[in-house]
């Protein structure tokens, strides 16, 4: 997994779909951002987990893992705690993706391609490796474009 490093300005997103705290990562998008506050001293405590979350918090992965593969190409595994915190994380993703390919005039980006298995995505590079991996895992692969 690679170290997170997220724009200059990473404050909290607020949209719709987000109900916590996010940056974004220069690389993958949307992901946790700890609090800027210092809490020194004894009797200092962690950020709780949002209730009904499984650890996790709504539209952030529980676990992400990434590797690269004999072709050089970037594998990212995300998994979360149910199918609907799935859809805000691809949603969310998918909106930034797009917006920044507008703001860079990228008029040919393709929009986020990922293999969707319900509680969990994996997002390849190349749509032939989506095409690859989709039956082996059993989800199906997912293009969604900007348009």
């Amino acid at each position: 997994m690679h170290r997170h490093r997220l724009t200059p300005r990473a404050r909290p997103i607020r949209a719709r779909a987000l109900t916590s705290n996010k940056g974004i990562c220069t690389r993958c998008g949307p992901v946790p951002v700890r609090s800027a506050r210092s809490n020194t001293g004894a009797g200092r405590r962690r950020p709780q987990p949002a209730a009904g979350a499984g650890g996790g918090q709504e539209g952030i992965p529980a676990a992400i893992a990434s590797c690269t593969s004999d072709n050089n190409e970037d594998l990212t595994f995300e998994v979360f705690d149910d199918a609907e915190a799935a859809r805000d994380f691809v949603d969310t993703k998918q909106a930034y993706l797009c917006q920044r390919a507008a703001d860079l005039q990228l008029k040919e980006f393709p929009g986020l391609l990922y293999v969707d298995g319900a509680a969990w995505i994996v997002e390849p590079d190349q749509k032939e490796t989506a095409s690859k991996l989709a039956p082996i895992l059993g989800g199906t692969v997912q293009q969604r474009s900007c348009k």
